[in-house]
């Protein structure tokens, strides 16, 4: 290697980051090394050093430089992605894997603006699915309303059950596509979102309005699902301190067996993990943390040996989006979204 003044230097990689590929600059959280694998920070301005629980798809890049939060470090990253486009928000984002919900026609070129206001429509990877709601009818005569989406409209009872159920189909189909829904069924009634990430509403079936004609209403595909990790403590002694989850990072410390270690644990730390959006209980050896909310995530928490042997391992017992997700992953957002119809930057993968 070439000499600089008083030192070799040093190799860090063995063929560098290609010169044509999408580089961006971010500001450091944490402590982030040369070609260490980085993720989002929630805020979308930052990037943190991967750990082993990171996910895959959480990865966006590796660093061509090392720096700190504590000096105020920027970085540059070497990205996955290859471009990044303006895209609209069609529900709350967090920085991370999105997915393509489809392209926003309202917004489109019209032939006479100065520019073009056409927007791509995203959805966090995490908890983004089409909702599925089913409604089955019941009784032997009458009318009830039927209300999905928002739209209220009759059911009339007709010779049986299935022809009931098809009667509404026929009848009521246009008027929930015009919302973003797909009416179907026979022995059932079964309402399919049409946009990722957006919600269709609970739904409801009201008392007969005659006769005794009424319903129920099953969630078939819930629009979230609830992210559970389940860390195991191990050891025999000693303390270790748990970080990631929510952003926090709290000391673990050894008592009588390991079933106490845990219970002692969430008693002393279950109201902070809960201001953050996670419950914090405990099964046996087992920390288990749960998004309050579906369809919200929270980074994977991690334990660290501080003395003698307490320690332990984290598995992720529900990852809240549907499964083969992944495989739908359009790129990742690089900024928050509070509200829907934001405009934010996304990184599209490669």
């Amino acid at each position: 290697m070439p000499y600089t003044v008083g030192a070799n230097t040093k190799a860090t990689f063995e063929a560098g980051p290609e010169a044509h590929k999408l580089h961006l600059e971010f500001e450091v959280d944490g402590t982030i090394h040369v070609g260490q694998p980085v993720t989002l920070h929630s805020d979308g301005n930052k990037v943190s050093p991967a750990t082993a629980a990171s996910l895959e798809t959480d990865i966006i890049g590796i660093s061509i430089h090392e720096g700190r939060s504590a000096y105020g470090d920027f970085v540059t990253i070497a990205m996955r992605g290859y471009s990044v486009i303006k895209a609209k928000a069609i529900e709350v984002i967090v920085p991370g894997p999105v997915v393509y919900a489809g392209y926003d026609t309202d917004d489109a070129y019209t032939g006479n603006q100065k520019q073009f206001g056409g927007y791509n429509l995203i959805a966090n990877l995490v908890g983004a699915r089409m909702q599925v709601n089913t409604i089955t009818l019941t009784g032997t005569s009458g009318t009830c309303n039927v209300t999905m989406g928002g739209l209220v409209r009759l059911a009339t009872f007709d010779t049986n059950l299935a022809t009931t159920h098809a009667n509404f189909v026929t009848a009521w189909k246009s008027d929930y596509a015009a919302i973003g829904i797909i009416l179907s069924g026979t022995t059932t009634l079964v309402f399919t979102g049409t946009v990722l990430g957006l919600t269709i509403g609970a739904g409801a079936v009201s008392a007969a309005v005659s006769g005794n004609l009424t319903g129920t209403v099953a969630a078939t595909t819930p629009l979230n699902v609830v992210q559970v990790d389940t860390l195991t403590l191990t050891g025999t002694s000693g303390t270790a301190n748990i970080a990631g989850a929510g952003g926090l990072t709290k000391l673990a410390t050894f008592d009588t067996d390991l079933t106490t270690t845990a219970a002692a644990f969430v008693t002393a730390h279950a109201a902070a993990y809960l201001v953050e959006g996670i419950v914090l209980t405990s099964s046996g050896a087992g920390l288990i943390f749960t998004a309050n909310v579906a369809g919200t995530r929270f980074t994977h928490p991690t334990i660290t040996t501080l003395t003698l042997t307490l320690s332990g391992a984290n598995v992720l017992t529900t990852l809240n989006s549907v499964a083969g997700s992944p495989n739908r992953m359009f790129g990742w957002a690089l900024d928050a979204a509070t509200v829907h119809g934001t405009i934010i930057r996304a990184l599209i993968k490669d």
